[in-house]
């Protein structure tokens, strides 16, 4: 019974972390949208087409990080709950490596999602590099 109470360590953890992955997944997808309108406008500049083109692969890549840890992050949840099972229905063979597997993937699935926030920290960087230069150019 008490393997049952261990499981219960990431039950609460894995569904508050999809959220939070899902939550990132929406941003993204919204600025690409947006990024698209933006780079649909005929009277963009060549300078500004390349900007948004190096902002268009960063997102693509960020995206790319966030559905590898919902992936790592839903194995985790599924190994959680054979655990649970297994432990249940007294599956003693077993039992030992669903609920490390279930860690590793957990731990592979938020270190993901770190290096997106990484990334993501790095764009806005540069976004507020522009917004100081833009704001120098009306200050002089």
């Amino acid at each position: 019974m008490n393997d049952i109470l261990i499981a219960g360590i990431l039950f609460p953890a894995i569904p508050l972390a999809m959220n939070n992955v899902s939550g990132r997944y929406t941003a993204v997808a919204g600025l690409i949208r947006n990024l698209h309108d933006t780079m649909e406008q005929p009277d963009l500049s060549a300078t500004k087409h390349s900007i948004f083109m190096a902002e268009l692969v960063s997102l693509k890549r960020r995206m790319q990080l966030i559905k590898a840890s919902q992936f790592f992050g839903g194995l985790a949840f599924v190994f959680n709950l054979l655990f649970v099972l297994a432990t249940y229905l007294s599956v003693s063979t077993i039992t030992p490596l669903l609920f490390p597997v279930a860690i590793i993937l957990m731990a592979v699935s938020m270190s993901l999602f770190v290096v997106e926030i990484y990334l993501s920290t790095g764009a806005l960087k540069i976004h507020i590099g522009d917004v100081e230069t833009l704001r120098e150019k009306t200050d002089n």
